[in-house]
């Protein structure tokens, strides 16, 4: 199993504007939330996620902020567009690509193949 880190549009190293803009869709649905509280609650839920897959041995697929918090990347706060996908595609590919289980896995099933 592989699991990939939390990408979202906000960042800490936004202007206030940027992080404004990145967060408004979650600020409609979670309006008792400050822009730093997003930005700490995104990053407390990567780190539950990286604590499960160390705790279950699965893939980590990391590096959630290699998909840029842009509007190029992301329709609202959370959701991709079709380039953030893209991206989002890559760096689960690379992640796998990477990993030796996986590839020795591919291994495996194209020899049963035959």
């Amino acid at each position: 199993m592989a699991v990939a880190t939390f990408s979202a549009r906000l960042r800490p190293e936004q202007s206030v504007e940027e992080r404004k803009q990145a967060a408004v869709s979650a600020l409609v649905y979670m309006p008792f939330m400050s822009l730093d509280a997003l930005i700490a609650g995104y990053a407390r839920y990567n780190d539950h996620i990286r604590a499960v897959v160390r705790e279950k041995g699965a893939l980590l697929i990391d590096g959630e902020d290699l998909i840029p918090g842009d509007a190029v990347h992301f329709a609202d706060s959370v959701h991709f567009t079709d380039a953030g996908s893209r991206a989002m595609g890559e760096r689960v590919a690379d992640g796998l690509a990477a990993d030796t289980g996986f590839l020795q896995l591919i291994a495996k099933r194209k020899a049963d193949r035959g």
